[in-house]
C-alpha cells in the first residue's frame, strides 16, 4: 500500500516539474515577444556607448559568483543556466565564439547537468547552436537575439538602479555636511 502512494508521489512531482519547465518556457516565450514588441529608438546608440560596461557588469556578476564559493560551500547556490547565460552575453558583446564545452565549464556544474540545461535553454529559444564551419568536432553556443535582447535590458535596468543609489548617496552626503557646516 505504501508503495503504491510512493509511486503516486512521485509521479505527481513529476508532473508538477514538468508543469513548471513549460510555464518557464511560457514566460520567457512571452517575454521574447514583449522585449521584440517594444519600441526602443534609442537602444542601440545605447548599447553602442554601454557595451564594454554592460560586458563588465555581466563579467563582474559572474565573478562575484565564483568568489562565493570562497566563503560558502558551492553547493547552496546552483544556477548553471544562470552562469552559462552570463558567459554567453559577455561572448557575444566582445564578439567571441564560446563552444559547448566553453559553456559547460562556465556553468561550473559537471557535463551532463550542463548538457540538459543548455537543451532547455534551447528549447526555450534562449540560445542556439552552430555548428563550427570548419571543424566537425566544435559546436558553438550563442544567445538568441530574443536572448540578447532580455540580458541587455536586465544590465540595463541594473545599471539605471545602481545609479539611482548613487546618487541617492550624494544627496545624503551633501545634505549632511550642509546641516554639519550649519551648526
Amino acid at each position: 500500500m505504501t508503495f503504491g502512494i510512493s509511486l503516486r508521489a512521485a509521479e505527481l512531482r513529476r508532473m508538477a516539474a514538468n508543469l513548471m519547465r513549460i510555464a518557464a518556457e511560457i514566460e520567457v516565450t512571452m517575454a521574447v515577444n514583449e522585449t521584440g514588441a517594444r519600441a526602443r529608438p534609442a537602444q542601440d546608440s545605447w548599447y553602442d556607448s554601454n557595451r564594454e560596461r554592460l560586458a563588465s557588469a555581466a563579467l563582474d556578476h559572474y565573478r562575484s559568483r565564483r568568489k562565493r564559493a570562497n566563503h560558502l560551500p558551492a553547493e547552496l547556490f546552483g544556477e548553471p543556466a544562470w552562469d552559462i547565460l552570463l558567459d554567453l552575453f559577455i561572448a557575444r558583446i566582445r564578439n567571441r565564439n564560446i563552444s559547448v564545452t566553453s559553456a559547460c565549464i562556465a556553468s561550473d556544474v559537471p557535463n551532463t547537468t550542463a548538457l540538459r540545461w543548455l537543451n532547455l535553454l534551447e528549447q526555450m529559444n534562449l540560445v542556439r547552436r552552430e555548428q563550427h564551419e570548419t571543424d566537425s568536432r566544435v559546436t558553438w553556443v550563442k544567445l538568441t537575439d530574443g536572448g540578447f535582447k532580455i540580458f541587455t535590458e536586465y544590465f540595463e535596468d541594473i545599471s539605471q538602479n545602481s545609479g539611482l543609489f548613487i546618487e541617492l548617496d550624494q544627496y545624503l552626503i551633501e545634505k549632511s555636511s550642509n546641516s554639519i557646516n550649519s551648526i
